[in-house]
């Protein structure tokens, strides 16, 4: 856990020690409501952990596994049949981790926790939202029970509500064509809508998260992988790509920042940067929150 300083949000200071989790955490979520930081773990098993958390001393000592029995290898290895990523419920009361599923014998799960009085049930529910296959990257929707995830098996996006039983049931599939690896979701204040990145295609995709429609595509975002929607702009991860370029062009990993300033399909590329010692294995995306974004 780190301290952010807000004059200099590039300097960060360690609050208290480092915490042991699992084998191969992949996916980390924080509420503020309830003082929690929980961890998906890929390892053998698979599983959630949790453990309370302190602006002074940092995380505490994680709980026991909470398992989401998934067919997984150890080590993790391949695609499929893996965690995708946890995050919180809008009122903090459940945790939520897509499954990653096969397509075929193992079509994955929406797994939930809930949390009572900021403590995280062991008691999973499970279900898989019908049309979906491989769930992967997804956010939930402001103001709603609903959750936007992105599924590259089952068509490209996927809106489902949740029950009050914390199951995911089928709202809108969207469709989207030449989609091959949707990955990350998100939802931007500034236009209403969801975006999707597709890093094998080198696209980012807009949705209406009103109808499940398919807005909007821009081409040309390389290796797009996590991203944040901040003000007027996404900030995307781009690992590059060697392979499927114009011409063959080799275009190294970058910070992509794509202009959605215009309202719903307007999306644009606005500016690529290179951080200092970033290189193709960069994964995630996090945007340090000002009064302007």
């Amino acid at each position: 856990m780190f301290e952010i300083d807000t004059s200099n949000p590039t300097k960060l200071t360690r609050i208290g020690s480092p915490v042991r989790t699992n084998q191969y955490p992949v996916s980390v979520t924080a509420s503020l409501k309830n003082k929690l930081v929980c961890v998906a773990n890929a390892g053998t098993p698979t599983g959630l952990s949790c453990a309370s958390f302190s602006p002074r001393s940092g995380i505490r000592k994680m709980d026991h596994l909470r398992p989401y029995f998934t067919p997984n290898t150890m080590p993790s290895s391949g695609t499929f049949n893996l965690v995708g990523g946890t995050f919180f419920s809008n009122d903090g009361n459940a945790v939520f981790t897509t499954i990653m599923g096969n397509g075929t014998t193992f079509k994955g799960f929406l797994s939930a926790y809930p949390v009572t009085n900021a403590a995280v049930s062991y008691k999973q529910t499970t279900s898989t939202p019908a049309g979906s296959a491989i769930l992967y990257g997804a956010t939930t929707i402001p103001n709603t029970s609903e959750i936007l995830a992105a599924d590259f098996g089952g068509g490209g996006a996927i809106i489902m509500d949740v029950n009050s039983q914390l199951q995911g049931i089928t709202k809108f599939i969207t469709h989207v064509p030449g989609q091959i690896a949707s990955c990350w979701a998100e939802i931007s204040s500034e236009t209403g809508s969801g975006y999707i990145t597709d890093p094998a295609n080198n696209s980012t995709y807009e949705i209406d998260i009103q109808t499940g429609a398919l807005l909007s595509r821009l081409s040309g975002t390389e290796g797009a992988l996590d991203f944040k929607p901040g003000g007027g702009f996404l900030y995307v991860t781009s690992v590059g790509n060697t392979t499927q370029t114009p011409n063959n062009t080799i275009i190294g990993p970058a910070v992509l920042v794509l202009d959605i300033r215009g309202g719903k399909g307007s999306i644009q590329k606005y500016q690529s940067f290179t951080p200092d010692g970033m290189t193709a294995f960069a994964q995630g995306m996090a945007i340090f929150p000002t009064s302007s974004s």
